[in-house]
C-alpha cells in the first residue's frame, strides 16, 4: 500500500446502504465535500434517544472529549463535525499522510513518502478508529436522514411501492431477500452494475429528508 489507502470513513452506512441496494451508486451525499472540512457538513441535527445510545457508546470506547462535548445537548452541529474532522486530517497529517474526502463517502489516504506507506493500517486505527469520527458521520448521517429513528426498512417497502418498483403486497421477507440476493427490484443492471436511481434513492433516503 506504498500509493495510496482507501478507507470505509461511515464503513457501517455504506454496508447498510449496500445490502438495501445491492450495487451502490455514485451520487453525492448532502453534507459531504472533497473541498475539506470547512465544507463538509451544513446541517445541524438532534439525535433521538436510539441515536444518542450510539453516540454514548463511542464516546465510552474513544474517550473523546470531543464527543463527550456534543453530547452535553443531544445536538450534532456543522461546526462539531468539522471539528471533528479537522482532528482527524491533523492526526494523519502528523504521521505524514494526506488524506482526500469524495463524494461517494469514502477517505483517500496517501503517504507524503512514497516509500512510507507500510504502516498505514495502523495510522487509520489511530486516526479514525481511536477517534471515532467515522462512527459519529455514521450517527449525524443517520439523524439527518431519519430523524425521528424510524424503521428505515418499512420506508425503505413503502418508497418502492409508491414509486411502482414493487406491488402493494411486496413484503419485508422479499424486501430481504431481494436485497441480499439481487433479485426483484435489485437486479444489477448488466451495463453499469447498479441498481435503478429510484431504487438507489428508495435505500439511501426514503423519507426524502437528504434532498
Amino acid at each position: 500500500m506504498s500509493e495510496s489507502y482507501r478507507v470505509r470513513i461511515l464503513a457501517s452506512i455504506v454496508l447498510l446502504l449496500c445490502a438495501a441496494l445491492a450495487g451502490c451508486g455514485s451520487a453525492p451525499t448532502r453534507g459531504v465535500s472533497s473541498r475539506g472540512s470547512e465544507a463538509f457538513t451544513r446541517d445541524t441535527v438532534r439525535l433521538a434517544s436510539s441515536q444518542m445510545r450510539e453516540l454514548k457508546q463511542i464516546q465510552e470506547r474513544t474517550h473523546s472529549a470531543m464527543i463527550a462535548d456534543i453530547m452535553k445537548d443531544g445536538v450534532i452541529t456543522a461546526q462539531e463535525m468539522n471539528d471533528l474532522q479537522r482532528q482527524q486530517m491533523d492526526c494523519y497529517a502528523a504521521e505524514g499522510y494526506d488524506i482526500l474526502y469524495d463524494d461517494d463517502l469514502t477517505a483517500t489516504v496517501i503517504p507524503r513518502d512514497a516509500n512510507g506507506g507500510g504502516e498505514t493500517e495502523a495510522v487509520a486505527r489511530k486516526c479514525d478508529t481511536d477517534q471515532g469520527f467515522a462512527d459519529v458521520y455514521n450517527v449525524y448521517f443517520e439523524a439527518l436522514r431519519n430523524p425521528d429513528a424510524r424503521d428505515m426498512a418499512k420506508a425503505t417497502i413503502q418508497c418502492l411501492i409508491d414509486n411502482g418498483l414493487v406491488d402493494k403486497t411486496y413484503s419485508k421477507a422479499d424486501y430481504e431477500r431481494d436485497s441480499e440476493n439481487r433479485t426483484g427490484p435489485y437486479t444489477p443492471d448488466p451495463e453499469t452494475g447498479g441498481v435503478n436511481d429510484q431504487v438507489y434513492t428508495c435505500g439511501r433516503d426514503p423519507l426524502g429528508n437528504l434532498q
